[in-house]
């Protein structure tokens, strides 16, 4: 049984239309990687599984279980941990005050302890500054924060929302190489949003194009490393792609036939 199921979700913002039919799926312990253009609706299809947007139409299952309308804490609460694009971090705060937050749904102070510890070790820039203001912090210091800070929840699912946005690209390698090393120290699943297919070949397991709310290619990162079926189906290109990652056919387009 897969860890996360979406199938259908259709959202809307006034007359805008977000997600059209979107329809994912992600195994336990993969990286799944979507990709696509400004307004495509990457932001909008992790806010649906974190509770943070309510799809009119179509549903949403972790764990098997169906959480669509659920409050974004009781999400939480079940493993899934959203780290926002822009970080979110609270700047007036120290480090050490931001990790205490991602661990406020917990209880256990022993566990969160251990666990703010093992972060920290994998973290040695944010444990030399974890009593400085995170406003003080680099950007990829405060991306680093972000993500400790998600996973004080102890989540089984993180999704990451742009981690690389603003910073320079050995820093957006480095963070790569700590999402996967939670990955394989935490048993974590995540699911990424990205603008750029460069890293996310090298890192993902799994690659979705999405482009105006619709998911227009999808394979594995070794079927689609030359790159070319993700250019046509990122900017809409006529030439198809390779059969191996052939672009999924949308609900229009089968209800339509030739049209």
């Amino acid at each position: 049984m897969a860890l996360l199921e979406i199938e259908d979700i259709h959202v809307r913002y006034g007359d805008m239309v977000a997600l059209r039919g979107l329809d994912l799926t992600v195994e336990e312990g993969e990286v799944v990687c979507i990709i696509g253009p400004n307004g495509a609706g990457k932001s909008t299809t992790l806010a649906a599984v974190a509770g943070g947007v309510r799809p009119y139409k179509g549903e949403v299952r972790y764990d098997g279980k169906p959480i669509l309308g659920m409050p974004p804490d009781r999400i939480a609460a079940l493993g899934v941990s959203l780290v926002p694009e822009g970080r979110h971090i609270f700047g007036s705060l120290t480090v050490a005050e931001n990790l205490v937050l991602g661990a406020y749904m917990r209880s256990d102070r022993a566990e969160i302890a251990r666990d703010r510890e093992r972060i920290l070790a994998l973290l040695p820039r944010l444990a030399e500054r974890i009593d400085f203001p995170a406003g003080r912090l680099s950007g990829g210091e405060q991306q680093m924060l972000a993500v400790a800070r998600a996973v004080m929840t102890r989540p089984r699912l993180l999704l990451v929302d742009e981690p690389s946005l603003g910073l320079a690209p050995r820093i957006v390698d480095q963070i790569y190489e700590i999402l996967l090393e939670l990955r394989k120290t935490e048993g974590l699943t995540l699911v990424i949003n990205e603008q750029s297919s460069n890293r996310v070949l090298k890192f993902a397991d799994r690659v979705n194009v999405l482009r105006a709310g619709e998911i227009r290619l999808a394979g594995t990162a070794a079927e689609l490393a030359d790159g070319e079926a993700i250019r046509h189906a990122y900017f809409g290109f006529e030439k198809a792609a390779p059969a191996a990652a052939a672009p999924i056919q949308t609900q229009a387009q089968s209800q339509g036939g030739a049209a």
